[in-house]
């Protein structure tokens, strides 16, 4: 679907930027490309916009460090997540992404 994710366009930060249905990530595990430009918010928060439209899961693919993976800060001003959220390393990330561009042969990566 090739959904551009910028601060202003389906910022994971902020639900008011989502260009996509309320209902398009219902049922569905979502991939997040971790990215400095959104540390504005917590990827536990990024999980409980998503969680609140419906996603099943959130994965969290890092960026850098082929085979690095590490722990994710949280929030504490905020509520836990209900679905799980896991970071994948930057190989597996990729994997996913070229996958799922021979499936479908488009890349939706939030």
């Amino acid at each position: 679907d090739n959904h551009l994710v910028t601060t202003t366009f389906n910022n994971p930060c902020d639900i008011n930027t989502w260009t996509v249905d309320i209902n398009y990530y219902t049922d569905k595990i979502v991939l997040i490309e971790y990215d400095t430009q959104f540390i504005t918010c917590s990827p536990q928060k990024w999980t409980l916009n998503l969680e609140s439209r419906g996603a099943k899961a959130v994965l969290i693919g890092n960026n850098a460090g082929l085979t690095t993976v590490y722990a994710l800060s949280g929030d504490v001003t905020l509520a836990d997540p209900t679905i799980p959220t896991r970071m994948i390393t930057q190989n597996d990330n990729t994997k996913i992404q070229n996958i799922w561009n021979i499936v479908n042969g488009t890349e939706d990566i939030f």
